[in-house]
């Protein structure tokens, strides 16, 4: 009973664990329903015009664009939290050197 939870279970992240990244399962799924729409759209590939080819191509490069960018972004919002913490820190305590030298200034300029 047990070995066949495991097999289920192995069956359901079965298409995760094909691929190495993220990137490389988006980009296969988007490529493999192009290639798909083509195909129903041609007519089996029967009726194609060579000439739209670059728009195929231009098509799968700003695919894997997309991807690329989509996911750096989301890699990179933990690591732009965790640098703005550590900005603000340093900057606490110019902010404080100004603001005690406006209040110098002022009680100089008062007295």
């Amino acid at each position: 009973m047990l070995a066949k939870a495991a097999i289920e279970k192995k069956r359901v992240n079965s298409i995760n664990n094909a691929f190495a990244s993220n990137f490389a399962k988006s980009m296969f799924l988007s490529v493999l329903g192009l290639i798909i729409l083509s195909f129903i759209g041609t007519r089996m590939f029967t009726h194609v015009d060579l000439n739209l080819y670059g728009y195929m191509v231009g098509t799968i490069v700003f695919l894997g664009g997309f991807f690329y960018r989509f996911i750096s972004w989301g890699k990179d919002l933990q690591q732009k939290s965790s640098s703005k913490k550590e900005s603000s820190c340093c900057f606490e305590n110019q902010r404080q050197k100004h603001q005690e030298n406006i209040w110098l200034y002022i009680q100089f300029h008062l007295e």
